[in-house]
């Protein structure tokens, strides 16, 4: 009868030390590595940065304001860029004039005669000229 009492409470302290331990494992798990089943977050405060940087010329929300994705958050002053179009452009034109130049000069030499120009010459134009071209 003793020794059954001993059983039955050595068993009730093993239980209940092995839930103790599986609800900790439990409760590290979720705090470490929290997960949702339907993807929703709920947030206070979310910092926002833009993909590109410049000055902000209009931020058409307001303070606590809801948002849905797809919403205009800021508006970034698109000067900066125009610029960087134009001279984008204005270094592809210079380009094609280069190669153009290129071209024209290698075709000069590769007509004239040997005795004029050497064919290391109109071969280092030709290379000049493909070089240009990539």
């Amino acid at each position: 009868m003793i020794l059954r009492k001993i059983i039955g409470l050595a068993l009730t302290i093993a239980i209940f030390a092995a839930a103790l331990i599986i609800g900790r494992v439990l409760w590290v798990h979720y705090m470490d590595e929290p997960w949702t089943r339907d993807g929703r977050v709920h947030t206070d405060v979310v910092n926002v940065a833009p993909d590109v940087s410049g000055a902000v010329v209009q931020l058409p929300v307001r303070d606590n304001q809801l948002v849905k994705k797809g919403d205009l958050l800021m508006e970034i002053d698109p000067s900066h860029y125009r610029i960087a179009i134009e001279q984008a452009q204005a270094n592809v034109a210079a380009r094609a004039a280069e190669l153009r130049m290129r071209r024209a000069d290698a075709a000069r030499r590769a007509d004239m005669d040997s005795l004029v120009v050497s064919k290391e010459a109109r071969e280092n134009a030709m290379q000049t000229a493909s070089t240009a071209d990539a």
